[in-house]
């Protein structure tokens, strides 16, 4: 059995937005440098916020971790408290039922060859594409506030809206709004945004041929180096120890994680009030 790794939780600080984020699976609005990636997973994210919506930004680079991303899902909880109870979110990626024959060619684990060159990982890009566009079309309600519908279109009259989509570098990224009104059940007040809201992610075990069976064996994910550092491109991490995160750190906690178990990560995030 998987067993999840303890949460952690830092203090840190969105980023304010004069205009909307345009919800569309792109990186245009988003600053070349993701402040923040969950501890385990290497997946990079960022938030910004104005008066009315919350923005978050999940970027994979990584075959492995863009599969997992879109195979074994990613819940997003809100705590208004500024704490990490798990009482209202949102599933998107949901996670992802597999046949027993897929689980055995590893297509939720994302497993390949150091060796493997540019066009083979464009391949496999397009054929991640191909498993999941018919697949992750929909939101999963979690005890949000005043959204009865336990299934949401990827675009809907509520304001939650999410969009996914790859770059011209096979790069993924996944977007959401989250009204603020949605998060607390009110529109917020000038005092409400002046308090810390705790922001969960959960990212889901990945499931293998051996789990499934019952047994205790890793997910094998070969050609994969360990910590962040592994995350290539000019957009690479950085950190400082100390302080409130969102000026340039990574989040704390264990470094990547190949068996792919249950990953949590908790924020006390301030938001930007210009």
């Amino acid at each position: 059995m998987c067993v999840a790794l303890a949460a952690t939780a830092q203090d840190a600080l969105s980023t304010w937005t004069t205009q909307p984020v345009t919800i569309d699976g792109r990186a245009d609005e988003w600053p070349a440098f993701f402040r923040f990636y969950a501890p385990g997973t290497r997946f990079q994210f960022d938030v910004m916020n104005d008066k009315v919506n919350l923005y978050v930004c999940v970027r994979a680079t990584e075959m492995q971790a863009q599969t997992r991303l879109m195979h074994s899902g990613l819940t997003l909880w809100f705590d208004p408290a500024g704490k990490k109870k798990q009482k209202e979110g949102l599933s998107f990626p949901v996670k992802l039922d597999h046949t027993a024959d897929e689980l055995a060619r590893g297509e939720n684990t994302g497993k390949f060859h150091s060796g493997d060159g540019s066009s083979s990982l464009h391949k496999r890009v397009s054929g991640l594409k191909e498993r999941v566009m018919l697949s992750q079309t929909a939101i999963k309600n979690i005890n949000l506030p005043g959204i009865t519908e336990q299934l949401l279109p990827l675009t809907n009259a509520n304001g939650l809206n999410v969009a996914y989509g790859w770059d011209s570098i096979d790069i993924l990224f996944v977007e959401y709004q989250i009204p603020l009104a949605i998060i607390l059940g009110h529109p917020p007040t000038a005092a409400e945004l002046q308090k810390p809201l705790g922001l969960g992610m959960d990212v889901g075990a990945m499931e293998t041929a051996e789990h499934r069976g019952g047994g205790n064996g890793g997910a094998g994910a070969g050609g994969m180096g360990g910590g962040a550092g592994g995350m290539g491109g000019s957009r690479g991490m950085g950190g400082r120890p100390g302080g409130m995160t969102g000026q340039g750190q990574t989040m704390s906690g264990p470094s990547y994680d190949p068996n792919g178990a249950e990953q949590k990560t908790w924020l006390k995030l301030h938001l930007d009030t210009k």
